[in-house]
């Protein structure tokens, strides 16, 4: 039985190792600019179906690992995989854009360690946040005699993934406790140029940067 089980997770361990977890341009939004992007919002299908809740959800064949502490109610191997699509407009004074995105939300994978339950494991991969906007800011360079138009466009591509493994077992008379350990990392890239007419004579400019994050978080909980 332990032979199998160990087996499983060595499998599943080595799909997701040797899965590509780069990050995925999930957003078109100018709000992801700020920081390290804009947040993804996480939960399966069913709890999206609820609103997003999240908490206090405990099934025997469903996998919420927003609280680890639910993982004790896993009676059966699980694999869950997700995903999402998001519609979207923005507007400005002289534009209207249509943003439509489509994204692998999640996947996940959990065994129960105990053969009459009380006691499981979970392991899976997700996006954490999402780098992905392209802005245009034209203005006028002064000059002695005239005003020289130019542009500046900003990019901005990348974001980061989590991948997490959590346990969590029943304590006392009902009251279950748990725990993951996730790794966040991924990349980002911000690209901003500067285009002047070519008769002016003026040099263009373009600027890349990029950057790589990681960190470790750790998420603990409680159901009774």
């Amino acid at each position: 039985m332990w032979g199998r089980k160990l087996k499983l997770i060595y499998l599943m361990a080595a799909f997701l190792g040797g899965s590509s977890l780069s990050a995925q341009n999930i957003t078109r939004s100018p709000y992801s600019v700020i920081g390290l992007g804009e947040s993804v919002s996480t939960g399966n299908a069913s709890q999206f179906s609820m609103g997003g809740v999240n908490q206090g959800i405990r099934r025997p064949t469903l996998i919420n690992w927003q609280n680890p502490a639910s993982y004790s109610a896993i009676r059966t191997t699980v694999i869950e995989a997700g995903g999402a699509l998001s519609f979207g407009t923005f507007t400005s004074n002289t534009a209207t854009t249509q943003e439509n995105n489509a994204w692998l939300s999640y996947l996940n994978f959990a065994v129960p360690l105990a053969n009459k339950g009380g006691a499981g494991l979970s392991f899976g991969l997700s996006p954490f946040t999402s780098i992905g906007y392209d802005i245009t800011s034209s203005f006028t360079i002064p000059n002695d005699t005239f005003s020289i138009p130019a542009s500046y466009i900003f990019s901005g591509r990348g974001g980061l993934s989590k991948v997490h493994i959590g346990y969590g077992m029943n304590v006392y008379k009902g009251l279950s406790a748990g725990a993951n350990l996730g790794y966040v990392f991924g990349r980002g890239t911000r690209t901003t140029q500067l285009f002047i007419p070519s008769q002016y004579n003026m040099f263009n400019l373009n600027e890349d940067r990029g950057s790589y994050t990681s960190g470790l978080i750790t998420e603990l909980g409680l159901q009774y």
